[in-house]
């Protein structure tokens, strides 16, 4: 499967509250080797991240609290702590060293914990999750190999 199109589906399906889809195409992504998927999705999580908490509008209270609700609303998160998602969302906000301890495969499903809540919390329309799938994959393009 092509990486892109794996994550875009994922998106699509948490767009969509379809959790159990979601959990099979992780599923999928890690049994093929990952490839380039981990990129795409480390760049979709960065970008919803920094639209969620833009230009340094950001509070270690409200960096919890949405790390709490993101853990606490989707079960496959549940392998990881709160602490871990926190330390996600810290290393996108520019502090990388935060999540170093964190192994791929429960960064990415932290990784899509956190995007579930952005999509819940934003609820874009199709044109404004297209928009947002083409600039994660433009931020993931200088990455991928």
């Amino acid at each position: 499967m092509n990486a892109h199109l794996e994550v875009a589906d994922l998106v699509r399906m948490l767009a969509q509250g379809d959790r159990e889809a979601v959990d099979l195409v992780l599923t999928e992504i890690s049994r093929s080797g990952w490839r380039n998927a981990e990129v795409v999705i480390a760049a979709t999580f960065g970008l919803a991240v920094n639209l969620r908490f833009p230009d340094g509008a950001v509070s270690p209270a409200d960096v919890a609290r949405f790390a709490a609700e993101a853990h606490s609303h989707y079960p496959a998160a549940g392998s990881a702590s709160v602490a871990d998602v926190e330390s996600m969302i810290q290393a996108a906000l520019g502090k990388p060293d935060r999540a170093d301890h964190i192994a791929a495969e429960l960064a990415a499903r932290i990784q899509t914990a956190v995007l579930d809540k952005f999509l819940r919390d934003s609820g874009p329309t199709e044109a404004e999750l297209e928009t947002f799938l083409g600039q994660a994959e433009e931020a993931a393009a200088p990455y991928l190999t």
